[in-house]
């Protein structure tokens, strides 16, 4: 949540979820452009995750934060950036992403997400 105050003044909302149980309770009926699975998971927390998300949200690129190669399916995850990356790296990178989102749905109103 600390970066996301980085993205105040952007049309973006925030929603966190810190565990699997979160993502169940988040409405699948709202539109989310990016979602940013962290390093602390583990490789198959993070394809359970990644799975969840394009089959709820299909339209939201996924962001993925790891120190290693992720040696998953590249169509899991959208982009990736290293740890240890500035706050600056993070938020270019939502907003690159909600960018393109925003591109491929040109015209539509949309609830930004990040």
């Amino acid at each position: 949540m600390a970066y996301g105050s980085l993205l105040m003044g952007r049309p973006c909302e925030i929603t966190q979820a810190l565990h699997r149980g979160e993502l169940d309770t988040i409405q699948t009926n709202e539109d989310y452009d990016v979602a940013v699975l962290g390093e602390g998971l583990s490789k198959e927390k993070l394809i359970e995750a990644a799975r969840l998300i394009r089959r709820r949200w299909p339209q939201a690129n996924i962001l993925a934060i790891s120190a290693k190669p992720l040696n998953i399916d590249d169509t899991l995850y959208d982009d990736r950036i290293v740890s240890g990356y500035s706050a600056k790296v993070l938020v270019a990178e939502v907003l690159r992403l909600m960018g393109a989102h925003r591109r491929q749905r040109e015209g539509a109103a949309s609830l930004w997400e990040c």
